[in-house]
């Protein structure tokens, strides 16, 4: 059998390569500060932050910091991104006033609040926070109460005149508030429909016009055991038809 030449120049970039070790895919669940860090972010947010947003995080004259509002706010986002996000607007009229190491156990602490889990040994730096991702405990597909979302559906009226998207496909995140572009329109119109049923709440003005028409609706999900909704900031018909 004819044996294959390789350059030895390759065989060493290979093997260089393969000595790499892999970057571990990091989220705020893998103890990615120490106690000893969130306790001193503790007094620095006592000092610096808490006159705004409350002395529980829960907000203030600024907004809440923890729960709900954190994972709502922040999940798909890097710690890095909300590290950024807080030197560049804190203080409120002093932003990006305090030390690198400030805003750093101030993020700790924030986290601890959050019910995040410590590491007993990993201090928190501020060159990996781009590598650990927010996310909350049920995982990066979980949409969170209150987040603004859109959904696909056949658009209906209950026999309480409550409009309904039936048909509905999974509600996804949205980072846009305004109205839908055409693009977004367009591949909103290619969907296929599903299986679910949103009640669409506050539609203003009333949306009898597309009654039975496909539509693309967006607005702030509302979590509720017996059945999700949406609080509708718009919609817009894509057929006028479900079929």
């Amino acid at each position: 059998m004819r044996t294959k030449w390789i350059p030895a120049s390759l065989l060493l970039l290979t093997a260089g390569f393969s000595a790499q070790p892999l970057q571990e895919d990091k989220t705020v669940w893998n103890g990615v500060y120490t106690e000893a860090q969130a306790a001193q972010g503790r007094v620095l947010y006592e000092e610096s932050c808490s006159r705004c947003h409350g002395p529980d995080l829960a907000g203030r004259v600024g907004g809440s910091l923890k729960e709900d509002t954190f994972f709502r706010d922040w999940s798909g986002k890097t710690l890095g991104a909300y590290y950024e996000k807080i030197k560049t607007s804190m203080p409120r009229g002093a932003p990006s006033s305090l030390s690198d190491s400030t805003y750093l156990n101030i993020v700790t602490y924030i986290l601890q609040v959050n019910g995040l889990p410590a590491s007993s040994t990993a201090e928190l730096k501020t060159d990996l926070l781009q590598g650990i991702r927010v996310e909350s405990k049920e995982g990066p597909g979980h949409v969170p109460n209150n987040a603004l979302v859109d959904a696909v559906g056949c658009l209906q009226q209950g026999a309480d005149k409550v409009w309904i998207l039936t048909n509905a496909t999974d509600v996804a995140r949205v980072t846009e508030p305004g109205a839908a572009n055409a693009e977004t329109l367009a591949a909103a119109a290619r969907k296929d429909l599903g299986k679910g049923q949103l009640r669409l709440l506050y539609v203003v003005p009333s949306p009898d016009a597309f009654k039975g028409h496909k539509v693309y609706s967006k607005g702030f999900l509302i979590r509720d055991p017996k059945g999700d909704s949406i609080n509708v900031t718009g919609i817009q018909t894509l057929a006028p038809t479900c079929n």
